[in-house]
């Protein structure tokens, strides 16, 4: 009966000891990716504001540069053609952005500033949102230059063929 006994004890604690050890989480590993690796590159694309192409005519460059774990400096120097109010606005823009892992792509979020000589030269605030997608090489933003109360929405698309 001791024998029993005993059998039973500890075939229940160890029951009780695997009921109770957690399983190793998937997610460990992701949380110590750094996005903006996966990222950082040059993207080649056009600027758009609604069907309008706009920029010089000339495919433009994103640049996504790694600052440090999923943060990003985007920076871009392109010409944006008949803006309405502004005319022609040369925009060149850097802006520290994170990066947040969505799915398949990465958001990225940032703000900056312009100067636009025919408004005074004051820094106008510029929002900056997108994503990247690695496993088909493209970037998508969208800027927002707020002038007053209308903003100006330009859209970027481009790739980044390794």
């Amino acid at each position: 009966m001791k024998k029993i006994l005993k059998s039973f004890t500890a075939l229940s604690l160890g029951i009780v000891l695997v009921a109770t050890t957690g399983c190793s989480s998937d997610d460990n590993s992701e949380k110590n990716v750094d996005y903006a690796k996966v990222i950082a590159g040059d993207y080649t694309g056009l600027f758009m504001m609604g069907m309008q192409l706009i920029g010089n005519g000339k495919f433009s460059t994103l640049h996504i540069t790694r600052i440090e774990d999923n943060k990003v400096l985007l920076s871009m120097n392109t010409t944006l053609l008949n803006l309405p109010v502004v005319g022609d606005l040369p925009l060149d823009v850097s802006s520290e952005s994170a990066v947040t892992k969505n799915g398949e792509s990465y958001d990225i979020s940032g703000v900056s500033s312009v100067s636009i000589p025919q408004l005074g030269n004051d820094p106008i605030p510029v929002d900056i949102s997108g994503t990247v997608t690695p496993s088909s090489a493209k970037a998508s933003l969208v800027i927002k230059i707020m002038i007053g109360d209308e903003p100006i929405i330009v859209n970027f698309t481009g790739r980044n063929d390794y």
